[in-house]
C-alpha cells in the first residue's frame, strides 16, 4: 500500500495518470483536536463507493489504512483532511483490471474551520450550471466534479455564498453542500437517485428518527422559494443557515429563527460536543 500525505496542500504532488479521466473518489473530512466527527460514516462511504468502482485489489489491507489515518489526522489537530483514491496506472486509454488497486493521497488543510452555525447565514442563488445526470454516478463522491467547478465560478461572479444547481426543473444540490427546506414541520430533502452527492451529514439526517426529515423524488424551485428556511450541509460546515436566495432577480429571505432548523443545528452541536 502507498500513501502519498501532503501535510502542505498548497504545494503540488506527482498525481497518477488516471487523474486525468477522473478515474477516483474522495472524501472530505473534519478534523477537530485531532477527532473526526463521524468518522466511522466517512469510512464507511468511501469503502462503499471504492468497492462500486473497483478501486480496491482483494487484499487490501483495510486496517494498516485506518492506522495511518489516524496518525494523519492526530497530525493535522485541526482542519480538513481531503481522501483521494485514484486508480493505479496502467498504461493510456481508458481500460483497467479489476485487482489494479489505488494510489492514495492525503491532502491536510490546517486550521480551525468555523461551523456553519458560526458563519454569516449564506446568501445564495440559483446557478444556470446543471447537475450531470447519471444515476449510476449518482450518490458518490466521484472526482469528475467539473460541473461543480463551474457552478463554483458563476457563484464567484455573483458575489454569493453558494448557489444550487439543478436537472431541468428539480433541485439536486448546491456547489459543494446538499441542500433542505422547512416547510411547516417537515424537512425536504432530494432523493440522490439521477444525480448529486449522498453526504456524510446528510446520510445522518435523513437516518435520524426523531427529526423529522423526508427524502422527495422532486424538490422543486418552486418548494425552494415557498420554504419557511432553508439550510445546506456538508462535512467542513456541517449546518449552514441559508438567509436568502435570489431567483431571477427576487430575493426570497428566510426565517432564521425557525424552531425547526434551531432544532436541527441543537441536535449537531450536541453530538459534537460528545
Amino acid at each position: 500500500m502507498q500513501i502519498f500525505t501532503n501535510y502542505n496542500a498548497h504545494s503540488s504532488l506527482d498525481l497518477p495518470s488516471r487523474m486525468a479521466y477522473g478515474d477516483g473518489i474522495f472524501e472530505t473530512i473534519r478534523v477537530d483536536s485531532g477527532r473526526v466527527a463521524f468518522l466511522q460514516t466517512h469510512l464507511a462511504r468511501l469503502k462503499e463507493s471504492a468497492v462500486f468502482f473497483q478501486l480496491l485489489p482483494k487484499d487490501f489491507n483495510w486496517a494498516e489504512f485506518c492506522r495511518e489515518l489516524d496518525n494523519v489526522i492526530e497530525k493535522i489537530h485541526d482542519g480538513v483532511l481531503k481522501i483521494i483514491l485514484v486508480r493505479k496506472y496502467q498504461g493510456r486509454g481508458y481500460r483497467y483490471t479489476t485487482d489494479a488497486g489505488s494510489e492514495i493521497i492525503m491532502e491536510c488543510y490546517g486550521g480551525k474551520i468555523p461551523f456553519g452555525w458560526q458563519l454569516d447565514p449564506a446568501d445564495i442563488g440559483i446557478c444556470s450550471t446543471p447537475c450531470s445526470i447519471n444515476s449510476m454516478l449518482a450518490g458518490h463522491k466521484h472526482l469528475n466534479r467539473m460541473d461543480s467547478v463551474l457552478a463554483s465560478g458563476e457563484v464567484q461572479e455573483k458575489g454569493w455564498d453558494d448557489g444550487l444547481m439543478c436537472c431541468q426543473t428539480q433541485v439536486i444540490e448546491a456547489t459543494a453542500a446538499n441542500v433542505f427546506v422547512v416547510q411547516k414541520n417537515s424537512i425536504l430533502t432530494p432523493e440522490i437517485s439521477v444525480a448529486g452527492v449522498n453526504g456524510v451529514v446528510r446520510r445522518i439526517l435523513v437516518s435520524e428518527p426523531s427529526l423529522p426529515v423526508r427524502e422527495v423524488p422532486q424538490l422543486t424551485l418552486s418548494d425552494c422559494q415557498n420554504a419557511q428556511a432553508l439550510f445546506l450541509t456538508n462535512a467542513a460546515k456541517i449546518v449552514w443557515p441559508v438567509n436568502s436566495l435570489t431567483v431571477n432577480g427576487r430575493i426570497i429571505r428566510y426565517d432564521l429563527t425557525n424552531p425547526t432548523l434551531e432544532r436541527v443545528i441543537s441536535d449537531f452541536r450536541n453530538r459534537l460536543s460528545c
